[in-house]
């Protein structure tokens, strides 16, 4: 439902709502007034009669009855006039009715035809008669129909009327709602350039100044964003440009434990497929080597573990495992692979080396050692001094 129709709707609502409450207050008014005329207008009219018919009783005067009788129902609005006596008519004028008919209450003016009224005739608590007088209705009905017409008439040019304004209302108000939806799907589409021009003064148009604040401080993010981007890929593109050119292995899990990355040495040494997850991975890894039965996610973080392999190249490699965040339980991890092979290689030629200098010179210096302590602690003979000096010299020259 459109905002048109919507404010339409509430308007014509509220007018109706307006409009019964109006008329139901005017049309009760007016019956109220309606009733208390006729009621104070049958009561002087049968004081009236009922004074003359007393008098006329009294005297036993029928002329001057009948003559009063003849003139009130000239009346257009008087249907019959009558005195009764034991439910006989002394006197009578009007449409033929009944002797005997009862009086009816004023508000039947609203129903029916003709109200019938009856008064009684007394003098010193004795009745004498009765006065009857029937009162036509029609005329009150004509107002009556006349008045609620009327106001059926204004209530119908008062809902075209509002009808009318809240079309032009809510067309109005639906035009700047429609601009600030066209600037708002143009934002969402990524136009950050898209503005409301509106040069109210009421709300919609602080609404339009705040949607035109935000759009600039939207278009200012969103250059900083995509800097803040570029300079992201650049880092990303140098970073993986020196990861390549390693000789060491790099491989990234995320939470999921799925591989998101691994450098071409990471392929290389362990001979990978594809992108396996961090389950399929140390499985992978212990099928390479006989003494591995560890899974890679219950490494501790930063220990470092060797394993030999024995394909795709036999070859010593050194394992490391760190969380991306260690303080959180999320379990994405970088893996570190180096080939100690060639580490393990030199390390073993360093202790050969060593083991076979240290055994090729304590001959010659136990040699020279035990000589030269006899020379120290026997006093031999020339000649013999002499060959144990030459064999000093001869081990010292081995050395």
């Amino acid at each position: 439902m459109s905002l048109r129709l919507k404010t339409i709707l509430a308007i014509g609502l509220v007018e109706i709502l307006v409009l019964m409450v109006l008329g139901y207050s005017t049309l009760s008014a007016m019956q109220r007034s309606i009733l208390q005329e006729f009621d104070s207008r049958i009561k002087v009219t049968q004081q009236l009669v009922s004074g003359v018919a007393k008098e006329a009783l009294i005297a036993f005067d029928l002329a001057r009855l009948d003559g009063v009788v003849q003139e009130l129902i000239k009346d257009p609005d008087i249907d019959y006039v009558g005195v009764s006596t034991n439910n006989n008519w002394i006197s009578f004028s009007g449409e033929p009715v009944s002797a005997a008919v009862e009086n009816e209450s004023p508000e039947t003016v609203l129903s029916e035809p003709v109200v019938d009224t009856r008064a009684a005739v007394t003098e010193g608590g004795q009745a004498f008669g009765w006065v009857h007088i029937g009162f036509r209705s029609d005329r009150i009905q004509t107002q009556r129909v006349e008045v609620q017409s009327r106001f059926a008439g204004i209530a119908v040019v008062g809902l075209l009327l509002s009808a009318l304004l809240s079309y032009v209302l809510g067309s109005w108000l639906s035009q700047r709602v429609m601009r600030l939806n066209d600037a708002a799907d143009r934002l969402g589409r990524g136009d950050f350039g898209a503005l409301v021009v509106d040069r109210g003064r009421d709300e919609f148009a602080m609404l339009s100044n705040s949607f035109n604040l935000m759009a600039a401080r939207l278009r200012s993010e969103a250059g900083q964003r995509e800097q803040a981007q570029q300079s992201l890929r650049d880092y990303s593109d140098q970073l993986d440009r020196i990861l390549s050119l390693s000789e060491d292995g790099f491989m990234a899990f995320n939470s999921t434990q799925q591989m998101t990355y691994a450098n071409p040495a990471s392929v290389r040494i362990l001979g990978l497929e594809g992108q396996p997850d961090l389950d399929e991975f140390s499985r992978h890894l212990m099928a390479l080597a006989d003494d591995w039965n560890l899974d890679v996610g219950d490494i501790a973080d930063g220990q470092a573990h060797q394993v030999r392999i024995h394909r795709p190249t036999p070859r010593q490699v050194e394992l490391v495992s760190r969380r991306i965040h260690p303080e959180s339980e999320s379990s994405a991890r970088v893996i570190y692979i180096r080939d100690v092979t060639h580490q393990k290689e030199v390390d073993r030629m360093k202790s050969e080396f060593l083991s076979t200098a240290a055994h090729e010179l304590r001959t010659p210096l136990s040699s020279v050692f035990g000589f030269s302590e006899l020379l120290l602690s026997v006093d031999y003979d020339p000649e013999t001094r002499r060959e144990l000096t030459e064999t000093i010299h001869q081990q010292s020259a081995r050395l």
